[in-house]
């Protein structure tokens, strides 16, 4: 929704790691230095591409996971999803745009515009858009004209005045992020070891194979 944030792993020189990316769904980017990964990213240099975006797209998405029922449930907390449109339209999506220089991951976790849920709730307006009102707050306004006439007739033809009276920010998406930023990166750093020796042994046992 809008601008989402972006996670980058940025180092001093063009590896692996700085084509993988974690879009977190807020209005503000949030950038990282990956500390005690330069190892990780000469070992995954050595890997072939298609290895690198195995490694990198199940990283993407075992390391963002926690995030979704943290953000649900903070969801949950402050606010109420009478269509349920909005509360099922959480989601993680991992891609890897085709690219044969390099591997690019990019695993974004927030809501997303499902058009299934939007004509099931009969609503207009996309989930994505609901939810960053929610997150970031809307200030007092004026209704346009369409808004006046619906509030009147809804009203029993009573004028309820001109204005939204705006919504207070109780922000669901950024918190569970903040709060699980650490632990999320403690996930890539483990998962990367352990994905990397996993492919650097089938590679052994194929160079094995082959030279029989």
């Amino acid at each position: 929704w809008g601008n989402p944030g972006d996670q980058h792993a940025t180092t001093g020189q063009q590896t692996p790691l700085d084509h993988y990316h974690g879009h977190i769904a807020m209005s503000s980017p949030v950038t990282f230095d990956l500390d005690g990964f330069d190892d990780l990213e000469r070992q995954l240099q050595g890997l072939e591409i298609m290895a690198q975006k195995r490694v990198l797209t199940k990283v993407a998405r075992e390391s963002a996971q926690p995030l979704l029922p943290k953000m649900i449930s903070n969801f949950e907390a402050n606010w109420h999803s009478e269509s349920g449109q909005l509360v099922n339209s959480f989601a993680i999506r991992v891609t890897t745009p085709k690219n044969a220089t390099f591997a690019d991951v990019f695993a974004s976790v927030g809501v997303f515009k499902n058009r299934r849920l939007l004509d099931e709730s009969g609503k207009s307006i996309d989930a994505p858009v609901y939810a960053y009102w929610l997150e970031t707050g809307v200030e007092p306004h004026s209704l346009a004209a369409s808004a006046r006439r619906k509030t009147k007739k809804n009203s029993g033809g009573q004028s309820q005045g001109n204005k939204h009276p705006g919504i207070s920010a109780k922000p669901f998406i950024r918190p569970a992020f903040d709060s699980d930023v650490e632990k999320m990166l403690g996930t890539e750093k483990r998962l990367l070891g352990e994905l990397i020796d996993k492919e650097l042994q089938r590679y052994a046992r194929g160079a094995k194979k082959n030279a029989r």
